[in-house]
Parts: C-alpha cells; sequence; structure tokens
C-alpha cells in the first residue's frame, strides 16, 4: 500500500503529463516561450528544451533533419523555378512567323509563351 502523499504525488504527475501544456497555470509568455523552445523547427536547434545525455544526440538528429529538408526544397525549387522561368537558349530568334514563334509554352502555365512576337510597323521580330 502506498502512502496518501506518494498517490497524490502519482495522481498529480499524471494529469500534468495527459493535459496539454496550453491549459496550465503559467503566463502567456512562458507558455509560448515553452511551445518554441519544444516545437519552433529552427529555435528548437539552439533553445532546446531538453536535458541529459540524450539532449545533445536528439540535437543532432534535428540538425540533420532540417539540412536535410531545406536541400530537398533547395533542389526542388530550383527544378521548378528552371521550368517555369527557364533561361534565353536562343531559339528564339530563329523563328520568323508568329505561330511558330508563339508555340512553344510554358510546361507549367500553358497559357505562357517562351517567346514574343513584337508586330513593329517596318520590323516584325520574336524575342526572348
Amino acid at each position: 500500500a502506498q502512502s496518501p502523499a506518494a498517490v497524490l504525488h502519482y495522481v498529480t504527475q499524471y494529469i500534468l503529463e495527459t493535459v496539454p501544456a496550453v491549459f496550465r497555470l503559467k503566463s502567456h509568455l512562458h507558455q509560448l516561450v515553452e511551445e518554441l523552445k519544444c516545437h519552433h523547427r529552427y529555435l528548437s536547434l539552439f533553445l532546446s528544451a531538453e536535458e541529459g545525455s540524450h539532449a545533445h544526440g536528439n540535437r543532432l538528429l534535428k540538425v540533420a533533419e532540417v539540412l536535410t529538408v531545406q536541400t530537398l526544397l533547395m533542389f526542388l525549387l530550383a527544378i521548378l523555378y528552371d521550368l517555369q522561368s527557364p533561361s534565353d537558349d536562343g531559339s528564339c530568334t530563329a523563328w520568323t512567323t508568329k505561330d511558330t514563334c508563339l508555340r512553344r509554352r510554358s510546361p507549367l502555365d500553358p497559357s505562357q509563351s517562351y517567346c514574343s512576337w513584337s508586330d513593329g510597323d517596318a520590323d516584325t521580330s520574336c524575342s526572348f
């Protein structure tokens, strides 16, 4: 049999573990700081709430995760940007009619053409 004080301590610890931190009686600023320390992707790398022998290993794992995700995002950004806004490959000046000039379209937005046609009084041309 356990003493009433031990049971009370056990029940209190159980409630603190199961009830979300939002409902605890702490100041709003303190709750905000704690949430940022635990759940913000970048701040948790520097302001870790963890302590103990595994904290350093967990922090290194978080750093590896953030670097992996950021590298993937930069790679996808570079691919998609190149698809949407390609660089000038010099092919536009070869087209002599409006139809052939405006035929090549953006793969992500079919309403955008790669080249632009200009109708001047004396000069008509296709350019990037």
